[in-house]
């Protein structure tokens, strides 16, 4: 089994946290579309996630339960803190088919474990649970009653634990590595998609006392004609003498992710980035003097 992120206390306290807010809703049972939320609450890790699959929490005091591909229960056994039995994966003959779907398959588990009645809380606007997926769930459980439950685990998310923090201090630590890398690379000559190389060597290898993960936005490079437009990718262009370069890079680790911005002036510096770059300074002093524990934003 892959090391938990978190103790076992971190995650029974989350989900006492979700069922309180569950309680406070009136639901029975909540359905976790989101795979950030489905982490957060079972610890498991994989990208397995272009197919169906969702994390169930029941109100009642049981372990949540994760169902996915079943090839890719194998991950959930070495990744979740749940019992085996709470690892449950669909069949491999409801994937990418016409004539049935895995939610179909999942709704009928529902049934089967007493969970179909009542009032259901869903994640609507989850980026990977498609209409369709929407559509033949609520098909299968016509005796239940859906709500939008939406950022439920979101907001219990945004608060973050001491362990937490230290991840995000530690994906701090690649952010910076990452900004490092561009730094030493970028010039008119080199090709954007080497420096991209460099930048995510760094976001993955570095620190030598742990692994960066995948970020959730690939490494922005904005220069040149491209810096018109805010989510261009790389390509093999050359750098050109006296770009200005706009980066927006990030560190992860175990998920948790710190952001990190600059701007490279290749060559002389025009006037009006120059002001623009005091500007920026002169606000980030000011807040930097202001902010702190218990100051409001």
């Amino acid at each position: 089994m892959i090391e938990l992120p978190f103790a076992l206390s971190e995650y029974r306290a989350r989900l006492q946290a979700i069922r309180a807010e569950m309680a406070q809703r009136n639901l029975d049972l909540l359905v976790v579309n989101d795979v950030a939320n489905q982490h957060y609450i079972t610890g498991y890790d994989g990208w397995s996630f272009y197919t169906p699959q969702v994390v169930l929490v029941p109100l009642a005091d049981e372990e949540p339960v994760w169902i996915g591909r079943a090839m890719d229960a194998a991950g959930g056994l070495l990744t979740a803190w749940m019992k085996p039995e709470n690892i449950v994966g669909f069949p491999e003959d409801h994937v990418q088919r016409a004539d049935r779907h895995p939610m179909d398959w999942i709704a009928a588990w529902i049934n089967r474990k007493g969970w179909g009645r009542g009032n259901i809380g869903i994640e609507l606007e989850a980026y990977y649970y498609s209409p369709k997926a929407h559509a033949r769930l609520t098909a299968g459980l016509p005796n239940a009653t859906f709500h939008d439950a939406d950022l439920l685990v979101n907001w219990i998310r945004s608060v973050k634990s001491p362990a937490e923090v230290d991840y995000l201090r530690k994906a701090s630590r690649l952010a910076e590595a990452a900004v490092r890398a561009a730094y030493d690379t970028i010039a008119p000559g080199v090709r954007e998609c080497d420096a991209i190389a460099k930048i995510q060597a760094a976001q993955v290898a570095g620190a030598p006392d742990f692994a960066g993960d995948i970020t959730a936005l690939p490494p922005t490079i904005l220069a040149g004609e491209n810096a018109s437009a805010p989510h261009v990718m790389w390509s093999d262009r050359l750098f050109g003498e006296n770009e200005t370069v706009a980066l927006e890079l990030a560190g992860v680790v175990r998920r948790y992710t710190a952001g990190l911005a600059r701007t490279l002036q290749l060559g002389k510096m025009p006037v009006k980035v120059n002001d623009t770059s005091k500007a920026v300074l002169e606000g980030m002093e000011a807040v930097l003097a202001s902010i702190g524990p218990g100051v409001t934003a």
